[in-house]
This record gives structure tokens, C-alpha cells and sequence, in this order.
């Protein structure tokens, strides 16, 4: 599985269960970047992170960096969505679903 779906409460991402999961790179990126607000923001309401393993992440970089600002915080921002999904509701939803990239004021 090229990542994990994970259902958190912010302050997971300053802990070691998530990257205990093989999301460690992820989280870094999402902490030095400006969509962390966004995900921070979403929390209350429940929020699922399509976390990107490790390795994934460690061979994207190098196209990252060379990303605009916006690019990467719009990158950062599909990879949440602003409620809670389980993985059995995930697989069983074949519609579109909405992202913190493209819901309502955060839309790109």
C-alpha cells in the first residue's frame, strides 16, 4: 500500500504514532508547510489524512521542492479531507469526494 489512511487529532502529528506508521517524512513536510493551519483548522470537525509511507515521499521530494508555495500547500491540502471517513466507508464511496484543496475557501 502506497499509503495509510489515518483518522487524527492534531496533535498526533507532534507524536510518534504517526510516524510509527511509516508517515514520518509526511508530517515534517505538512509541519514546514502552511497547509499544517489548514489541517489544524479541520480538525474539530474530524479529519482523514491520506499519509504518503515514507518511501513514497522520499522519492517525490526532489519534484516537491521544486513546487511554487502555493503548489505545495495545495499538494499538502488533497491529501485531508474535513471529516472523519473509516477505511470500509472510504472503500465503498466511488464518487468524488472533496479534499481540503478543494473544499468551499480552500479551493484551488
Amino acid at each position: 500500500m502506497v499509503g495509510v489512511v489515518l483518522t487524527l487529532v492534531f496533535f498526533f502529528f507532534h507524536s510518534s504514532p504517526i510516524s510509527s506508521l511509516g508517515c514520518k517524512v509526511f508530517v515534517e513536510t505538512l509541519l514546514a508547510n502552511l497547509a499544517e493551519k489548514t489541517f489544524e483548522n479541520a480538525v474539530d470537525g474530524g479529519l482523514t489524512i491520506f499519509c504518503p509511507k515514507d518511501d513514497a515521499m522520499k522519492i517525490f521530494l526532489p519534484k516537491y521542492k521544486n513546487l511554487t508555495t502555493t503548489g505545495k500547500q495545495s499538494l499538502l491540502q488533497f491529501h485531508g479531507i474535513r471529516l472523519y471517513q473509516s477505511l470500509s466507508s472510504l472503500k465503498l464511496n466511488n464518487g468524488l469526494t472533496n479534499t481540503l484543496a478543494t473544499d468551499g475557501a480552500n479551493k484551488a
